[in-house]
């Protein structure tokens, strides 16, 4: 962990000086030239070395992060649950309009409001060739509680009272109460086999005998490559591209360099703005594709204690950052600001809501009500992502402009989620990804959800409101999606007028590939699923 003070900083890489030295707009300048000098330093040493072309029945696709499980129950980060769903597939997927659609399901039937009729698709099958039948629906999501499991996905699945097997291919759900976003949540966990993991979840977690699209074929652990080979038995026929090999690459600027040398030929979502011109480069080899954003910046504040628990200051906070500055250097057009945690586009986005304005002037002015001696001193904690540390010194001199300091903490994620657990943070600059459910309100802002010591939540701020406590319960019951929609709309105006969260920005999926992938449309949630759908149309 390192720590900046709010007087003095200096990050060269970031392109940010001392605060009292430059404006913001000469700030960011600076850093775009550092990029852009990077970048052509990185393109000469491309155009220096010997090129790479490789005949291959494999498409290469590198990953930022190693995942913390492929099994289905364990898999909680984003690239650990895009690359599990290719191995172990559920009964529902979302559709364009990120609904629950069925997969391995073939149909559901709702019979009365807390009854789910789940009937599974004929003929489907483990990759040891066992049938995947009703027992193993209810054994995985009956593990999920168990001794040796103890899921982190058993929260979704709370409301479930029973499930029951009616036949070898029809399950009954029986939920304790009304709870629409139910089918939702199927979607995130995929089905494994109750002969191969009743009793050995040890062994369960290392053989990954998955029910989806891909199975594994190997795993390198020296260097962090896992090979995926297209299943004969999958019930919409084996994939047309024969293997999938998966390699972590942490670095912004090596990523690049696999893409462009032909050493890897896809990458999703971890792509920076400011590399495209780069990419942009060699448009007979390389494709890039952009679709909208649903991953969600913001800024979260502590409301446990003062000065943040006076909502003049957190709007105050929200009025003095000039996201629209933000977006321009930093993004070239690959983002849009947010007024809340729903994207624009999204079935249960409010109207009317209104962003908020840049308007340090009239933030002094509400910082002056609260009587506060000012400056008042607060800590930011931040990724340990460079791209983003940049945010936060763009925000560390903003907020010092209406009386502000910040004292920003670098921390890894690991370290960041159990002192916000704790409530040990003033605000943090984070980011949620994907933002599909709009029952995520739930976990993020229900007063039930504020964690302690033996309870885990998502309402980190520990933010109290009776009236989005009343309209998230009464949106979970509600069976017309037009009921829902309004009272989704109601929880994000008020949620706009009380700022538990600062709403900055969501930023667009930028996925670069290489030409010979053919047939491969990226969707809105960054799966890789699509890939059963697309060929490899040469080398590269």
């Amino acid at each position: 962990m390192r720590y900046w003070g709010s007087k003095t900083v200096i990050l060269a890489k970031a392109g940010i000086q001392n605060m009292s030295g430059p404006t913001l707009d000469a700030s960011l300048r600076w850093h775009d030239k550092i990029k852009q000098f990077a970048v052509i330093s990185m393109l000469l040493v491309v155009g220096c070395s010997p090129k790479t072309k490789l005949l291959s029945d494999t498409l290469h696709i590198i990953v930022q992060t190693v995942p913390e499980s492929l099994e289905s129950r364990f898999a909680s980060s984003e690239v650990a649950s895009h690359m599990s769903e290719l191995l172990f597939a559920p009964l529902f997927v979302r559709d364009d309009m990120l609904l629950p659609k069925p997969y391995l399901a073939a149909q559901v039937i709702q019979p009365d409001a807390k009854t789910y009729l789940v009937t599974l698709r004929k003929n489907l099958f483990f990759h040891n060739g066992e049938k995947l039948e009703a027992k193993d629906v209810i054994y995985t999501y009956l593990s999920l509680p168990t001794e040796d499991v103890r899921s982190p996905k058993l929260d979704k699945f709370k409301f479930i009272e029973s499930i029951r097997a009616l036949s070898d291919h029809v399950i009954e759900f029986r939920l304790k109460r009304p709870y629409a976003p139910f089918l939702d949540d199927l979607t995130g966990l995929g089905i494994v086999s109750k002969k191969q993991c009743l009793g050995r979840t040890a062994q369960c977690r290392q053989e990954l005998i998955g029910s989806g699209p891909y199975l594994l074929k190997s795993y390198d652990s020296a260097t962090e490559t896992w090979e995926f080979e297209a299943f004969e038995g999958w019930f919409e026929g084996k994939p047309h591209i024969p293997k999938l090999e998966f390699r972590v690459v942490r670095d912004n600027n090596t990523r690049l360099l696999e893409l462009i040398k032909g050493k890897a030929d896809l990458s999703m979502g971890n792509i920076r703005p400011f590399q495209l011109p780069a990419f942009k480069k060699y448009p007979n080899k390389l494709r890039i594709q952009k679709t909208p954003g649903l991953g969600y910046m913001y800024l979260a504040m502590n409301l446990r204690k003062s000065p943040l628990s006076d909502v003049r200051v957190r709007r105050a906070i929200s009025m003095a950052i000039n996201t629209d500055a933000i977006l321009a250097a930093k993004f070239q057009g690959m983002a849009t600001r947010a007024t809340g945690m729903l994207p624009d586009g999204h079935w249960a986005k409010g109207s009317g809501l209104k962003l908020i304005p840049y308007n340090p002037d009239e933030a002094k002015q509400l910082l002056k009500q609260t009587g506060l001696k000012l400056p008042l001193r607060l800590q930011l904690i931040a990724s340990t992502d460079r791209f983003r540390q940049s945010f936060s010194l763009i925000y560390q001199q903003q907020l010092r402009e209406i009386g502000i300091e910040l004292d920003i903490r670098i921390q890894d994620w690991a370290t960041t989620y159990q002192n916000i657990s704790q409530g040990n943070f003033d605000l943090v600059s984070a980011m949620w990804i994907p933002v599909v459910e709009p029952n995520l309100f739930e976990w993020v802002f229900h007063s039930s959800n504020i964690p302690n010591p033996d309870k885990a939540g998502g309402n980190r701020g520990a933010f109290v409101d009776s009236k989005i406590d009343h309209w998230i319960e009464e949106a979970q019951e509600a069976v017309a999606v037009s009921k829902r929609q309004k009272l989704y709309s109601q929880i994000e105006h008020r949620l706009l007028k009380l700022l538990p969260y600062v709403p900055l920005w969501f930023e667009d999926n930028i996925t670069v590939s290489n030409r010979r992938l053919v047939g491969f449309e990226p969707d809105l949630t960054g799966s890789f699923l699509p890939l059963t759908k697309a060929k490899l149309g040469g080398d590269r």
